[in-house]
């Protein structure tokens, strides 16, 4: 009889817990913001070497973006042979999207012919087609289009490729932005007189110049004696700002800013007739990149040296172009880290009005990425890495950050890493967000059944779970009026799916426990179902409570059910 009344009682201990009753010691840390995320690549970090063969073959990543759906598109510097385009699809966990392009390993290559082809930027449009920037032997503008699935999109200039040249001299393209259907690209042009100036060209969305922009669909903005045009961003309401370094005098250069308004004319209503000239202080300065606040105010980054080596720079101007007095000191950023160079070459601008740079600090003996976060008024945030900034060694020598995007709660920066030999694409992924470390994990609700339920009706407890991320629901049945079995059992979990999996139960501290491991949820609610069989007339105690896959613990709910004859 004795006998009997075990096996029925062991029917019923179903308890779903991976970690309700682990001992602090086997929980894994919970990541703060600006820590890597271990599940990308290797400890959050990959590389791409394109042409492994003998040589010096240099890659290195410009350019992010990403999609919606968390899929992210690389552009940049690809050595095969001779310099090419390279771009790049990964799926949203860093794995390459084997579906993009024709070769079956996500990589798409594009050259105008010769062996000098370089990527500095890439936009993924509305349908789809992803349109790359850079520069082509001869330093002239290069910009392609490819389709969704990676393949040259041949309604676009010529086979899918767009050249563009000036003045007949070196011009080189940094950005591109969408302006409604049409295509703006920005860089720098050299004028008749050898002379470097901002320059932007439109596009049609076929690829052929868009003569009503500009002087025949090409605009050239002299910015001081000298000016390189290397980063630009796009406002809401289709203006266009760039910014760069500007020669003001021999030997000097400051930082310049330019805005276009839709038609390609300066914009009158910004600094003086269109142009900011300014300077952090230094005589050796440049801006490397540049984009808006939701409240309009614009961020520029880039470099300044102070003494003998560079430090990050950053500039915020008001909407009229005007310094805004409450960034930094007098609108300006000084960002040290070490007795080195530290080097800025990207801005991201979150919704929070938050600021990411990104960019290659010195850590006493190489170079780093680093990824830097700021509240709005320019003071590091602390709650990032170590005291605002994560320093993140790619290999044993240098390593640089070109590019930042965000992908949902987490930041990929991307640039090149050396191996020893060349530069290989570099990519690391951190979290942004601390919301899964500090991040409220609910407590477990029960559904079905209430307080008292007849054995016979009894074949589920039924309930939810909710966490910003959710690994497991933990539980436990005891019951309260006889002693605890002192054997290991079997038990099933059903998920809101009807998959049934079949674990071992295992005692912990005096209760059975049945673990599952393997979800890997998403954000919001998880509905759970316990299947419960044979159960004897007594008084239960069910406790729960959910799980992240950190070893976040919400607190525990208790339910008590008492089990009557019939």
């Amino acid at each position: 009889m004795h006998r009997r009344v075990l096996a029925l009682f062991a029917a019923f201990l179903m308890a779903l817990a991976t970690l309700v009753f682990v001992a602090p010691s086997q929980a894994v840390e919970p990541p703060s913001a600006g820590d890597l995320d271990r599940g990308f690549g290797n400890g959050g970090k990959q590389t791409l070497n394109f042409d492994p063969g003998p040589g010096v073959n240099d890659d290195s990543a410009s350019a992010i973006a990403v999609y919606p759906d968390g899929r992210y598109v690389v552009a940049g510097t690809a050595h095969v042979g001779s310099d090419e385009f390279g771009i790049v699809r990964y799926n949203p966990d860093g794995t390459r999207d084997t579906g993009f392009g024709t070769q079956g390993n996500g990589v798409v290559l594009a050259n105008n012919g010769f062996f000098h082809d370089r990527a500095t930027d890439v936009l993924i449009q509305p349908d789809g087609k992803i349109v790359v920037t850079g520069y082509c032997f001869g330093d002239d503008f290069f910009t392609i289009r490819l389709n969704a699935n990676g393949t040259l999109d041949n309604s676009f200039g010529s086979g899918g490729k767009a050249v563009l040249d000036f003045a007949g001299k070196n011009d080189q393209a940094h950005g591109v932005h969408l302006q409604g259907d049409k295509i703006v690209v920005t860089g720098w042009a050299t004028n008749a007189s050898e002379a470097k100036e901002f320059a932007a060209a439109r596009y049609l969305s076929n690829g052929q110049l868009d003569t009503s922009y500009g002087t025949a669909g090409k605009v050239m903005i002299a910015m001081g004696t000298d000016a390189d045009g290397n980063g630009s961003t796009i406002q809401p309401d289709g203006k266009v700002v760039i910014a760069g370094r500007v020669l003001t005098s021999p030997g000097v250069y400051g930082v310049g800013l330019a805005r276009l308004t839709t038609t390609g004319a300066l914009d009158p209503t910004f600094g003086s007739g269109g142009k900011v000239l300014t300077s952090f202080g230094p005589k050796d300065e440049t801006l490397d990149s540049v984009a808006m606040q939701p409240n309009g105010k614009l961020v520029a980054v880039g470099n300044a040296k102070w003494g003998t080596y560079f430090d990050t720079a950053a500039l915020r101007l008001n909407p009229d172009g005007s310094r805004d007095g409450s960034f930094g000191t007098n609108g300006q950023l000084r960002i040290s880290m070490s007795l080195d160079n530290d080097l800025g070459h990207a801005v991201l601008v979150k919704p929070d009005g938050k600021i990411v740079l990104a960019g290659g600090a010195y850590d006493g003996n190489a170079y780093d990425f680093y990824i830097a976060r700021l509240h709005s008024n320019g003071t590091r945030d602390i709650e990032f890495g170590t005291q605002g900034i994560s320093h993140i060694p790619m290999s044993i020598k240098n390593d640089r950050a070109y590019d930042v995007a965000a992908q949902g709660s987490k930041l990929i920066a991307v640039g090149y890493a050396f191996d020893g030999r060349s530069n290989n694409w570099a990519m690391a992924r951190v979290f942004d967000t601390p919301g899964l470390a500090g991040a409220r994990v609910h407590p477990v609700s029960f559904g079905r059944p209430g307080r008292s339920i007849k054995a016979s009706r009894l074949r589920a407890l039924i309930g939810s779970a909710n966490a910003p991320r959710l690994s497991s629901v933990d539980l436990a049945i005891q019951r309260v009026d006889k002693h605890l079995l002192r054997k290991r059992h079997k038990c099933d979990w059903v998920r809101s799916n009807g998959r049934v999996i079949r674990l071992a139960a295992t005692r912990s501290n005096g209760r059975f426990v049945c673990s599952d491991a393997s979800w890997n949820t998403v954000v919001g609610t998880q509905s759970w179902n316990l299947r419960v069989n044979g159960i004897r007339p007594g008084h239960y105690k069910i406790r729960a409570r959910a799980v992240t896959p950190y070893g976040q613990l919400g607190r525990e709910s208790v339910r008590t059910l008492k089990v009557t004859r019939g």
